[in-house]
């Protein structure tokens, strides 16, 4: 296809925040700044699909965080299909309309964002998203994450470490199964009894075998 000529360029620069900076020379850029480059280049093929491999991978966890919201939008804004590949849960939670889960280089499942977190329908997608417990019964696992274990329940607890991480408060405990971490309050040695009424069960081959969430419609 024809090149762009310099008003397409310029345009091009200023749909990715590079308005002003056409004369500076690729060393005195930034690495958010060469990334944009790098966008508007693909841009300027006036692409249906683009592939993004793992695109954020080298900046710092400030600049990915601002600029992959940013790319996301201009996107959003050109009517651009984006297939984005990241080994990063929490950046694909964050950008994509669907997610697919890999793993042994098979796609095991595809769906909304909020489905995979809530309902997975397979080991691997359980694990890559959010913080998990994995206690082993014979051929299978009870999963469930930190957040799903709540006080008044039939299990009996007993806290062996408590722990503030960015704010958040949570407490390695001792259960019937093995030892878990859940997102309570409680002082080392307190004793208590929880519930789990999200805790899934998955064979050891990774096929979900019960999650209690499906029968009440999530």
């Amino acid at each position: 296809m024809p090149r762009p000529d310099r008003a397409e360029a310029l345009a091009l620069l200023e749909r990715v925040g590079l308005g002003g900076l056409e004369g500076r020379r690729p060393g005195e850029l930034s690495g958010g700044q060469r990334q944009r480059v790098a966008l508007a280049r693909a841009l300027a093929r006036r692409p249906k699909v683009l592939l993004l491999d793992e695109p954020y991978s080298a900046l710092d966890p400030v600049l990915r965080e601002g600029l992959r919201l940013e790319v996301r939008a201009l996107l959003k804004r050109e009517g651009i299909t984006a297939l984005h590949v990241t080994h990063d849960p929490e950046e694909a939670m964050l950008l994509g309309d669907r997610v697919g889960v890999m793993a042994g280089g098979r796609l095991l499942e595809v769906g909304p964002p909020r489905r995979l977190y809530e309902a997975p329908a397979s080991l691997a997608a359980f694990l890559a998203f959010g913080r998990a417990n994995l206690l082993p019964e014979g051929e299978t696992f009870l999963a469930f994450r930190y957040e799903e274990a709540v006080p008044g329940g039939p299990l009996p607890a007993r806290v062996l470490e408590r722990r503030e991480v960015r704010g958040e408060v949570l407490c390695r405990v001792l259960l019937p199964q093995g030892e878990a971490w859940v997102r309570l309050d409680a002082p080392p040695g307190a004793e208590l009894r929880l519930a789990l009424p999200r805790a899934r069960r998955f064979h050891r081959d990774g096929r979900l075998l019960h999650d209690p969430g499906l029968t009440k419609g999530v």
